[in-house]
C-alpha cells in the first residue's frame, strides 16, 4: 500500500481532523486489482476486521482525534500511533494529510493524478463541517458479493 500525502496548513491550525473527516466520502476506495490471489476488494474486507483500518471515524477536531488515539493506546488496541491504518489520516511526522487507499502507481501519469486528487480533496473540505456519517459499512459495497 502506498501512502499519498497532500500538504495541509490545517495541521498547524488544528483543522487536519476536520479535513480528514470531510474528505472521507470522496476518497477512492480501491486498492490493487488482486491481493494474495483474492478477488478485487478482498483486501479491504480483510483489513475491515481491524478497528484501526478502513474509513476513519468522523472527528470534528484535533482534540477529538488526540483523545481517540490516546484511548486506543491506553486500551492496547494500538501499540503506537503508526498502527493507525485508516484510509485517510493526519500525518504524525509531516504537515500533511495522508491518503492510504491506493497502491503504487506504475505510470507517472497515474501518480500525478492520485497526488492531484489528494491535494484537491484536502484543500476544499477543510472549511466544511465534517459529516457524522459512518463510512465503514459503505466501503465494503465495492467488494464482490
Amino acid at each position: 500500500m502506498r501512502t499519498w500525502s497532500a500538504p495541509s496548513a490545517r495541521r498547524r491550525t488544528g483543522r487536519s481532523a476536520a479535513a480528514t473527516s470531510t474528505s472521507r466520502s470522496t476518497i477512492p476506495t480501491c486498492g490493487s486489482p488482486s491481493s494474495a490471489a483474492c478477488a478485487p476488494g478482498c483486501r479491504s474486507q480483510v483489513w475491515a476486521r481491524w478497528p484501526t483500518a478502513g474509513p476513519a471515524p468522523a472527528l470534528a477536531s484535533k482534540a477529538e482525534y488526540d483523545d481517540l488515539v490516546a484511548a486506543l493506546l491506553a486500551t492496547g488496541v494500538l501499540r503506537d500511533k503508526a498502527m493507525l491504518y485508516w484510509d485517510i489520516r493526519a500525518s504524525e511526522r509531516y504537515d500533511t494529510v495522508e491518503f492510504r487507499v491506493a497502491d503504487v502507481c506504475l505510470r507517472v501519469d497515474d501518480a500525478v493524478l492520485v497526488a492531484a486528487l489528494a491535494r484537491g480533496l484536502t484543500r476544499t473540505p477543510a472549511a466544511r463541517r465534517p459529516p457524522r456519517t459512518c463510512w465503514r459499512g459503505w466501503s465494503s459495497t465495492s467488494a464482490p458479493h
